[in-house]
């Protein structure tokens, strides 16, 4: 079995693909509407931008210079 990824640039493949899938030629997974970084569960770096408020980050970043100097 091997597995591939396919961009759609037409909306009328998807059923060719089903047909495909109802004839046991391929499977298709639900998680084909889900970005690439979803699917494998893994995300950016860009998906945590501003998760985190600045009064948190400056205590962070102060028990981490704290952190440091006790080395």
């Amino acid at each position: 079995m091997k597995t591939v990824t396919v961009d759609i640039l037409n909306d009328k493949v998807i059923s060719l693909l089903r047909e495909l899938e109802a004839l046991h030629l391929i499977r298709l997974s639900d998680a084909t509407s889900q970005p690439s970084h979803e699917k494998s569960g893994h995300k950016k770096a860009s998906d945590y931008k501003g998760i985190i408020s600045s009064e948190l980050n400056e205590k962070m970043q102060e028990y981490i210079r704290q952190s440091r100097e006790e080395w």
